[in-house]
């Protein structure tokens, strides 16, 4: 049995469903390809651990979860350079996995540490590309969730609006909620906790709590709804997988863009419009739902074949 150490380990986002799904399929799927987690470790900067060495000599290989990090060179990536850069003395084989790359200089010099790459969607690779690597396209690790026990009883006239890591994104979104009368939900506890305290939202807090602001907790708050606007990367690949329709605005990085783009379809169709805000609660879930028949079986070819690629990554990690 291969033995391995899992970095950057998400799941430290408190509530974030998300975050949650990707962690909780990485151990599901390291335990049905034979790898041994020894240690998954949440703090990026695990560097600075005197017993980090000591899980690294109990290893053979170092899997990096990339999400929400290999971007912009920011603290969170280059701290877990830092933390590679101790594997790789030792020899270990270190596998990237569920990232996005995306305006990274510093970051590519470190490339070469990696066995094999293997990011969410293709805008990623043809940067990795350019950087004179190789990369694999395999979806997000949402998208093996097992949604079986999943209830589909849908609520008519039900929309619901999902926040932003962009505060100018969020303060439209809830804007749009208050004016329908829609539930304005968070990805994280901490999104909540954010907007319900942080002295930068004091503007438009009363706003917030208006449109019953509220965490996603469990797939079935996506499910219950006919219709979604979001903000966010892993809203959308839960949406894809339940086949709630949506619509979408940019994030921080390329990755709803590109995972899109990997579907096949024009992710400019889907994007949240100036007539979006303008338009009626019953208006937006028509073209929210008739939008997204149109290309419905092109969202579910992806989802499926989502499954196998994600298996065949780890049948790979696991030969090293």
């Amino acid at each position: 049995m291969v033995k391995a150490i899992i970095l950057n380990d998400t799941s430290r986002e408190d509530g974030h469903l998300g975050c949650a799904l990707v962690m909780d399929n990485i151990h599901k799927l390291c335990a049905k390809h034979n790898i041994e987690v020894v240690s998954s470790i949440k703090r990026t900067d695990v560097y600075l651990d005197n017993d980090y060495e000591n899980i690294l000599d109990r290893t053979d290989i170092v899997i990096v979860n990339g999400e929400g990090s290999m971007h912009d060179d920011q603290d969170v990536a280059l701290n877990l350079i830092k933390s590679l850069k101790i594997a790789k003395k030792k020899n270990k084989k270190m596998f990237l996995i569920n990232t996005v790359w995306q305006n990274n200089n510093i970051l590519n010099d470190y490339l070469h540490f990696f066995e094999k790459i293997y990011v969410r969607e293709s805008l990623s690779q043809k940067e990795v590309i350019a950087a004179g690597f190789d990369a694999e396209v395999v979806p997000d690790l949402s998208l093996y969730t097992d949604i079986s026990d999943v209830k589909t009883n849908v609520k008519k006239d039900n929309i619901q609006i999902i926040d932003s890591i962009i505060k100018k994104h969020t303060n439209d979104l809830s804007n749009l909620a208050l004016r329908l009368r829609a539930k304005f939900y968070c990805m994280g506890h901490g999104a909540v906790k954010l907007y319900e305290l942080h002295h930068k939202y004091r503007k438009y807090r009363l706003r917030l709590k208006g449109c019953g602001l509220q965490n996603i907790n469990e797939l079935n708050d996506i499910a219950k709804h006919e219709a979604m606007l979001s903000g966010r990367f892993h809203a959308v690949c839960i949406a894809m997988k339940l086949k709630t329709p949506f619509l979408f605005i940019g994030s921080n990085t390329h990755k709803i863009e590109g995972l899109l783009s990997d579907v096949g379809v024009d992710y400019n169709d889907y994007l949240i419009t100036s007539k979006t805000y303008n338009s009626s609660k019953s208006e937006i879930i028509e073209f929210v739902k008739s939008n997204y028949s149109k290309n419905e079986e092109k969202f579910d070819k992806y989802v499926n074949s989502a499954i196998h690629k994600i298996e065949n990554m780890f049948s790979e990690i696991a030969r090293g």
